[in-house]
Parts: structure tokens; C-alpha cells; sequence
């Protein structure tokens, strides 16, 4: 699977499954994109959240973490991260380390860009799950 990562004019960073652009339920624009985009604002929260990934993984057990908006919550296992929105009980999803990882890393690059039409980044995230 992969993503586009972009700016959207008067709207700020955007991040989109290819092939899905238009596919709300997708679990990549449903719970990555989520949790990108209301929990991951900026560069410093990406890399306290792959801080908490290497942590889950050198440890093997579960990292507590939670961001701004807590519209999503994140679990972090040793080898898996679960999200899951804070208002529907019902939207959980779980993702390997190695698709949210490349989510985050590609992200926090585009957020490093100027906010500009130009400022895309395509992330292939493996299929790993």
C-alpha cells in the first residue's frame, strides 16, 4: 500500500491511500490518515511517537502514548500499534510497526516542507500487516 502525503490549499497536510483516494472506510484514510492528521501535527510529535515504536520494540511490551487532539488513541505493542477513534467504539484497526513507521517518517517529512502545492511525498508502506 502506499500513500501521497500533500499540502491542501487552506487546509494543511493531507495524506490519502493511492488507489483509495476517494475511499473513506479505507483502513489507511480511515485510521492512518486519522491519526496522522489530528494526533501527529507536528514534526516533534512524529518523533516522539517513533521514539515510543523503537521503546515497544527494545522493551517487547506496551508504550502508553497520547498526543493533542485525542480524537484517536494509539496502543504501541512490541510489534504492532492498534488505533482506535476516541468517539466510535466501533473504528479500531491494528497495523505492524513497519507500515506505521514508514506512515510517520514520510509524514514528518512532508511536515517539514513549506505549506505549498508542490510539497508531496509518496510512502510506500510494505504490506506487512
Amino acid at each position: 500500500m502506499k500513500m501521497k502525503m500533500f499540502y491542501l490549499k487552506d487546509w494543511g497536510p493531507e495524506a490519502v491511500a493511492i488507489g483509495h483516494e476517494d475511499d473513506h472506510d479505507n483502513r489507511y484514510n480511515l485510521y492512518v490518515q486519522g491519526m496522522l492528521w489530528a494526533e501527529l501535527r507536528r514534526p516533534e510529535d512524529c518523533q516522539v511517537f517513533l521514539n515510543a515504536l523503537d521503546k515497544a520494540e527494545q522493551q517487547g511490551g506496551d508504550v502508553e502514548i497520547q498526543f493533542n487532539d485525542k480524537a484517536w488513541g494509539m496502543d504501541v505493542r512490541a510489534k504492532t500499534v492498534t488505533i482506535w477513534s476516541t468517539s466510535n467504539d466501533e473504528w479500531i484497526d491494528t497495523f505492524s510497526h513497519n507500515e506505521i513507521r514508514r506512515a510517520v517518517e514520510g509524514w514528518m517529512k512532508l511536515l517539514q516542507m513549506p505549506d505549498s502545492p508542490e510539497s508531496q511525498i509518496i510512502v510506500d508502506l510494505g504490506s506487512d500487516t
